[in-house]
C-alpha cells in the first residue's frame, strides 16, 4: 500500500493484553504519533517523546516544524485520569515544551470540557481554542457507545482540541470534524472510533 505519510515520532502509553469472552487474548496498543506527508518541504527538529512525570499511562510528543525561516512548536497528547490530575499534566506541558517563545499548537484528547478549570488555565496562558474561533456549534467529539454499534450518534461532550498561541503568527483557515456521519461507519455498522477526529488547515504567517 502506498501511504503518503511517514512516521516522525511515537509516544508510547500502553501495550497490554486481556482475556476475551471466547477464551482468546486481545492485545491493546495505545500510542500517540506524529506523521508527516512524504516529500513535505519542511524541517523537523527538537523531537521529544516522553511520558508524564508520575503518570506512565499518559504521554506527549513535541516537535518544531520550520519552513521559509519560520518555526512553530507542535505538541500532541492524550491526557489520562491516572495517578495525577489532568491539571497537573497541563501544568507539566506549560512548564515544559509549551514554555517557549515560538508560536505553539497543542492538540489531542485532553479529557476536559470547555467549562473546566483546565480549559481556563490554557486560556489564561494565552492559548486560543481553534474550534470556538471558527465554529459556532458545540463541536462534540465524544463519545459513541463502546461497542460502536449505535445507529444514532451519542456524541455529547467536547474533549478533543486544537489550541494555539501567538495569534499574530498562526492563522486557522478551517476546522472540521471527521467520522461524524453514518457514511463513516464500516460495512458491518461500526463507527471508526468512539470519538471523532478534528481536521484543520493552519497557516504560519
Amino acid at each position: 500500500m502506498n501511504v503518503p505519510y511517514e512516521l516522525v515520532t511515537v509516544a508510547g502509553k500502553a501495550d497490554e493484553s486481556y482475556p476475551s469472552t471466547n477464551g482468546n487474548r486481545v492485545r491493546l496498543r495505545d500510542f500517540d504519533v506524529f506523521l508527516v506527508r512524504k516529500g513535505a518541504d519542511i524541517k523537523i527538529t527538537n523531537i521529544v517523546s516522553k511520558t508524564f512525570t508520575d503518570n506512565p499511562f499518559a504521554a506527549y510528543s513535541s516537535i518544531d516544524v520550520s519552513r521559509n525561516g519560520k518555526t512553530v512548536r507542535i505538541i500532541n497528547t492524550q491526557l489520562a485520569f491516572v495517578t495525577v490530575s489532568i491539571m497537573e499534566q497541563i501544568n507539566e506541558l506549560l512548564g515544559g515544551p509549551l514554555n517557549t517563545a515560538l508560536p505553539a499548537l497543542l492538540t489531542g484528547d485532553l479529557q476536559f470540557s470547555p467549562d473546566s478549570a483546565e480549559y481556563a488555565r490554557l486560556l489564561d496562558d494565552g492559548f486560543i481554542d481553534a474550534w470556538s474561533q471558527i465554529r459556532k456549534n458545540k463541536g462534540f467529539t465524544s463519545s459513541q457507545t463502546y461497542d460502536l454499534l449505535n445507529v444514532n450518534s451519542t456524541l455529547s461532550r467536547r474533549d478533543i482540541y486544537i489550541f494555539y498561541r501567538n495569534k499574530k503568527d498562526i492563522n486557522i483557515k478551517s476546522i472540521s470534524r471527521v467520522g461524524i456521519d453514518l457514511s463513516s461507519r464500516t460495512r458491518t455498522g461500526l463507527w471508526p472510533s468512539n470519538h471523532v477526529g478534528i481536521s484543520s488547515n493552519i497557516y504560519i504567517k
